[in-house]
């Protein structure tokens, strides 16, 4: 199952975890006591204390800051860089590590020496090489490097070493706090020219530098925590979501999975309330499954909500109902009072009862096949007396039990074809049914043959 708030990324050798950012407003992402957030949240829109949104022109850059916040006891030295998203394996959203390459909005983002005493250097001594990194000042302008640190990001690689070997002299940006202190680390978002309309998404990322000398034996674990950086270019946005399919899946443990799909056909990702709304065949609500999720431009979002396995079992119906703002007007993190809802006709399935319901169920089918039987046999013994027996006219000293022995029948059988009630008196000259009456037959003489006389 799916989780919208954070999204696990591990390896063998490295287990780092992204958290999605959506907690609360003015609360710092952290994870493993260490943690970051805007530096420069907007007031017009809650979404910027936990991520970053921007709308910006190609071409243009955007001056920005996290501040990374170490909430353990003890000093951490972190690295903090960028990084492009990707979709999970559900379609949600994740960050790519540090050492996959950087093309959209990852590499927009640098962090660098601040612009103005870059440029001041290299205007005043172009051909100086201040920090004796192998790189003049003008490098250090071109390539946004500090040009008086040779290791401009403190990963302890010098800014030409690392251009050499072609990694970037400017991240991770290596920076160690102290317990219960942040830090602002300030980076710049450069649009390029040639950006399409629509959202771009990347990451700033936090993650503990672990030792290197080779002093700790055993995995390595180190811990990240990210925060989603949003850009969008204005031009012709679209909002729209389509229900692909609702699948129901068997669960491995008894019951099902309820498995939705749904599509971003938009260029702009998608805040949507994500509803499996589950109702036996009288239409009583069992379970409900969703919540909010976002679902990234051009791109398939899948969850799979479990439905454990119910006593009684029996038929069920699941429905797919997504609820979403399409305003292409409105910005990530503010929402419109119209919603769009799309929704998909129930899809019916069955739900395998427990043993001992399945128990219950044969004991009760028992049951109901005796009563039909008795009820059957009831049915032919009215129908047989309608057709065999006859009108009888009661006579004096006549009584039920005298009439039902006399044909031989039971005289509650009698009393009830009658509708006779206690104390089952009969009146002289009613007339009733009975059965009919065998016919006397009298007994056989052999004659004899007259006696001589002697």
């Amino acid at each position: 199952m799916r989780f919208p708030k954070n999204v696990l990324l591990g390896s063998l050798l490295l287990v780092s975890i992204v958290t999605w950012p959506f907690a609360l407003p003015a609360q710092a992402i952290t994870y493993g006591g260490i943690g970051g957030r805007p530096a420069y949240p907007r007031a017009d829109n809650p979404r910027t204390s936990d991520i970053f949104v921007h709308t910006l022109e190609p071409g243009t850059t955007q001056p920005e800051g996290v501040d990374v916040i170490n909430n353990g006891t003890a000093a951490k030295t972190l690295m903090v860089y960028a990084a492009d998203s990707t979709p999970s394996t559900e379609g949600g959203y994740a960050c790519e590590q540090l050492s996959e390459p950087r093309d959209d909005v990852g590499a927009w983002i640098t962090f660098g020496w601040p612009g103005q005493d870059r440029d001041q250097a290299a205007a005043l001594l172009p051909n100086k090489d201040e920090d004796g990194d192998g790189l003049t000042n003008q490098d250090e302008q071109n390539r946004k490097t500090n040009p008086s640190e040779p290791d401009t990001d403190g990963d302890g690689a010098s800014d030409k070493n690392e251009i050499d070997s072609g990694t970037d002299p400017l991240q991770p940006v290596v920076v160690t706090i102290d317990p219960e202190k942040k830090v602002l680390v300030p980076f710049t978002i450069n649009v390029p020219p040639t950006a399409s309309v629509g959202e771009h998404n990347g990451c700033i990322l936090i993650q503990e530098k672990k030792d290197a000398s080779g002093a700790d034996q055993g995995i390595a674990i180190s811990t990240r925590t990210g925060i989603r950086v949003a850009v969008t270019i204005p031009g012709n946005v679209t909002r729209k979501l389509s229900i692909v399919r609702l699948d129901v899946l068997p669960r491995a443990q008894g019951g099902k999975i309820l498995h939705p799909v749904v599509r971003n056909d938009g260029n702009v990702s998608i805040d949507a309330d994500v509803r499996v709304v589950t109702t036996n065949l009288f239409g009583r609500e069992l379970i409900r499954h969703g919540g909010e999720y976002a679902i990234l431009r051009e791109s398939t979002s899948e969850w799979n909500f479990e439905l454990a396995p119910t006593f009684w079992g029996g038929w069920y119906r699941s429905r797919l109902t997504v609820a979403y703002d399409a305003n292409p007007a409105v910005e990530l993190g503010k929402t419109d009072t119209k919603q769009a809802v799309i929704s998909q006709p129930a899809v019916g399935f069955f739900l395998p009862p427990s043993p001992l319901a399945w128990a219950i169920y044969a004991a009760i089918l028992i049951i109901l096949l005796g009563l039909g039987l008795l009820a059957w046999l009831t049915l032919k013994r009215r129908q047989l007396i309608k057709k065999t027996w006859v009108r009888y006219v009661v006579r004096s000293n006549d009584t039920v039990q005298a009439l039902a022995k006399a044909r031989n029948v039971s005289w509650k059988l009698l009393a009830r074809v009658n509708k006779l009630r206690p104390p089952y008196e009969l009146k002289r000259g009613t007339a009733i049914l009975v059965p009919p009456s065998a016919p006397v037959r009298k007994p056989h003489r052999r004659q004899r043959s007259p006696r001589k006389k002697s």
